[in-house]
């Protein structure tokens, strides 16, 4: 996870965007799978 974020990072500052949108929304979803499996797994056990 902390490598994706730093590629995503290298990638956008070498495309000079303002905004990383895509990285930002793949990392909203990585959060909510995150949660939403921690919250199965609690659940379960």
């Amino acid at each position: 996870m902390i490598a994706t974020i730093g590629a995503c990072q290298i990638i956008f500052y070498h495309e000079s965007s303002p905004v990383p949108e895509p990285c930002t929304i793949v990392f909203l979803g990585f959060g909510l799978a995150g949660i939403t499996v921690l919250a199965r797994r609690r659940k379960r056990g």
